[in-house]
């Protein structure tokens, strides 16, 4: 019908046409058609992927191929998309919800903790007190045993947190870390005093 004939003309344009910004918008309706209307995923990846090699950072393809990747379950892909969208944004709570995404994708699917850890250390060099990036960052440092780190993390946190009661918390968690796991009683009572000052 209509939609096969369109998508002809559109996929002989795209070889034939000299333009690189005509050959992006052929691209973008020639992969919006195969996604929205024909629903053929793959050839839609690879006609965004095509505008990619020429827009590194067009944004409606990167997220678009997010979508599809996370809904195919690819996850190297989508892991590759996500640091791309995260280079191209210029929005900080885009990148901040970018990162949190991506540091779960590493932690859930490719189970990679390391990789994990780097996104959320990269996530507070840009927002140093953010809370929930602090508590994924401390869980996944004793998730690789990575005690000393986990306990400083608590410790930052329990400086920016809001009340005393959370401090105190928090306090009491860092000294639990030095008691058990780091094995460092000293480190410990200083933590359990500065509870109760």
């Amino acid at each position: 019908g209509y939609h096969e004939e369109l998508r002809e003309v559109l996929t002989r344009r795209v070889e034939v046409v000299a333009d690189d910004v005509e050959r992006v918008d052929l691209l973008r309706r020639l992969a919006t058609l195969h996604e929205d209307i024909l629903a053929n995923p793959e050839e839609a990846e690879k006609a965004w992927r095509r505008l990619l090699d020429i827009e590194p950072n067009d944004i409606e393809a990167l997220q678009r191929l997010s979508r599809t990747y996370a809904a195919s379950g690819s996850t190297t892909e989508l892991i590759e998309v996500l640091e791309r969208r995260i280079d191209a944004s210029n929005d900080g709570e885009e990148r901040r919800s970018l990162r949190m995404q991506l540091a779960g994708i590493h932690r859930e699917s490719a189970k990679n903790r390391e990789a994990e850890i780097d996104v959320l250390r990269s996530l507070l060099a840009e927002a140093p007190s953010d809370d929930d990036a602090m508590a994924a960052l401390a869980r996944a440092l004793l998730a690789e045993e990575r005690h000393a780190e986990a306990a400083d993390v608590v410790q930052d946190r329990a400086t920016i947190a809001p009340t005393t009661e959370r401090k105190a918390s928090l306090m009491l968690d860092a000294a639990r870390l030095y008691k058990g796991p780091l094995e460092d009683l000293h480190g410990a009572v200083e933590r359990y005093e500065q509870v109760l000052q």
